[in-house]
């Protein structure tokens, strides 16, 4: 294997990605434990301790709730600028939260993309769709100095932690961000719907809303969030938003391809979570190519309950490929299990290994047509070695 320089640190040139595609999801900050994220080298080694899984693509966070970790110019108003001394913290323990991976030099981010690309690997970003992270800590700098466009509930109570799409400014703002992403190497977008932030159309009943709600329905109150024609209000300005993206993205030079991440998938589809609650109808999108992939961040808890869980999913799988269009879609081997329904459920429920739950959850995914899987979140030691060594082994 050839070796590269990314940034004075070293990395290895590996396989060219597979047909069935290895989708691993990192989060860096959490990391911070075991290596020194602030620099080039450590996340040259999360990058390598990722690798472990047999991944082809590697999709980086890049922010907390609004706050970018990296030298962002569109988020470049800082609340401080004093470096904390990472020695003098209480109770003699290792410090965990007070990272600065906002800092000029290095670029972590821009590090990340071109330490994946000379492992040849595809890179891009796992963008959370929110702007905190359920603190307020995690507030972006230009949320904070926008209140005019929070969102609102229906009673009239501003939601700080969140800006609407239905304001131009704040899609002009998002749009800022995705040029900052694609300059520094990004070939694939994924917005992650599973993380909110607490977002739904139930804090929506902002002016534009309302404005269009009284068009629509002259003489009708605000309907509950629930009401069929307020999710289909919200999602007009949601699809509006990714396809924006999307048109953004065909003028890069290069191929970046699209993604969305849904959650809480299941049978009967009517009412979708992710149409009720997300305001984004991901057939639709799919079907009129916004989106070129689909990441299915979880299954309903339903699927997991049922008397056959294996069956129960393959139906699932086997409804959303129906309707996936010409988009890729990527199904869940997760040892994330905050949904109830990661690989530590099936393991819980079945009696198997994790590895074995692995193997079968990748044959369920390439039998019933997707095209490859995602691990969320491949943080440290989450993927035990029996477990990488089937994902990395498993061919369709």
């Amino acid at each position: 294997m050839k070796r590269l320089s990314v940034f004075g640190a070293w990395c290895t040139v590996a396989m060219a990605v597979s047909a069935f595609e290895k989708i691993a999801l990192v989060d860096s900050y959490d990391f911070a434990r075991q290596f020194d994220v602030e620099t080039v080298t450590g996340n040259v080694q999360v990058l390598e301790h990722v690798m472990l899984t047999g991944c082809d693509t590697v999709l980086w966070r890049n922010c907390t709730g609004g706050m970018m970790r990296y030298a962002s110019d569109e988020e470049s108003c800082r609340r401080t600028e004093c470096p904390v001394e990472k020695m003098r913290v209480p109770e003699s323990r290792r410090i965990y939260g007070w990272l600065r991976l906002d800092r000029r030099e290095p670029d972590i981010f821009r590090v990340a993309m071109q330490a994946a690309e000379g492992h040849g690997l595809k890179k891009g970003v796992h963008w959370p769709f929110e702007e905190a992270h359920w603190a307020h800590f995690t507030l972006g700098q230009w949320n904070i100095m926008h209140p005019q466009y929070w969102c609102v509930t229906k009673d009239g109570i501003p939601f700080g932690w969140r800006a609407s799409l239905a304001y131009p400014e704040v899609v002009e703002h998002k749009l800022r961000l995705v040029d900052e992403l694609v300059e520094r190497g990004a070939d694939t977008i994924f917005i992650d719907l599973w993380r909110h932030g607490g977002w739904s159309p139930a804090i929506e009943y902002v002016e534009p809303m309302k404005r269009a709600w009284a068009q629509r329905h002259p003489g009708e109150g605000l309907p509950d969030y629930r009401d069929p024609r307020w999710s289909s209000l919200a999602m007009e300005f949601q699809h509006a938003y990714l396809r924006r993206i999307r048109a953004k993205l065909d003028r890069a030079g290069r191929k970046v391809r699209l993604f969305l991440g849904i959650a809480n998938v299941g049978l009967p589809c009517e009412r979708d979570y992710n149409v009720v609650e997300r305001g984004m109808d991901w057939r639709r999108l799919a079907s009129e190519g916004t989106i070129d992939g689909l990441i299915v961040m979880c299954v309903a808890r339903d699927t997991l309950r049922a008397k056959d869980p294996w069956e129960a999913t393959r139906r699932v799988y086997r409804e959303i490929v129906e309707h996936k269009g010409a988009c890729c879609v990527y199904f869940p081997v997760s040892a994330y299990n905050y949904s109830g329904t990661g690989m530590p459920a099936y393991a819980q429920k079945t009696g198997l290994s994790m590895a074995e739950v692995a193997r079968r959850l990748m044959r369920l995914a390439a039998d019933c047509g997707g095209d490859g899987i995602s691990m969320e979140c491949v943080d440290y030691e989450n993927y035990r070695p029996d477990v990488r060594a089937a994902i990395r082994d498993f061919t369709p």
